[in-house]
């Protein structure tokens, strides 16, 4: 996978009709899901009501809510392959946030014993470097890269580009008057 062209995939989801209509409709319904905790006693499952888990995942950031860290995240799975969360400690260690990012924006740090050693965050110019057990990194495998995952929208990048030019084409030609140019 080309992840140069990530943010070309990520921007068809506002430019094809089509796209955006399926994309949303699987986030969106990913999203509206009724999540629960459990916990196992014997033999039995009890369902668990107030948890700090809990109420992380209800309100994983003062800015985003649990519908909408899960629905960026199902956007950004449908679309590249790729769904990124990275873990906001406090001074203690605890997880106090939940943070959906840009798949354009990390980077694994490939390890020969480890695997993955890391993880770089990159905005504009501005690198963070992230440990392994801060981040959550949940992918479509690729066939070609490890350590990245594999998203429907690369395999028709060509065909929704030519679906965009097309429907620009025909929205130039009625704003012109809907005449046909040249000369017969």
């Amino acid at each position: 996978p080309n992840v140069a062209n990530i943010p070309q995939q990520l921007q068809m989801f506002g430019s094809v009709g089509w796209l955006f209509a399926v994309v949303d409709r699987i986030a969106t319904g990913t999203a509206l899901v009724q999540w629960h905790l459990h916990q196992r006693r014997r033999d039995e499952r009890e369902e668990v009501a107030d948890h700090e888990l809990l109420r992380l995942w209800r309100r994983p950031t003062p800015f985003y809510t649990q519908v909408e860290l899960v629905e960026t995240g199902m956007q950004h799975y449908s679309l590249v392959g790729e769904m990124w969360w990275v873990k906001i400690r406090n001074l203690s260690g605890k997880v106090v946030e939940l943070w959906p990012v840009r798949p354009d924006r990390m980077t694994p740090v490939a390890d020969r014993q480890e695997f993955v050693a890391g993880y770089v965050y990159r905005m504009g110019a501005e690198t963070v470097p992230l440990r392994r057990e801060d981040v959550i990194f949940i992918r479509r495998p690729s066939p070609l890269d490890p350590y990245r995952g594999c998203g429907p929208v690369q395999s028709l990048l060509m065909d929704l580009d030519s679906e965009r030019f097309s429907a620009q084409w025909n929205r130039n030609f009625f704003i012109r008057g809907a005449e046909p140019g040249g000369v017969i």
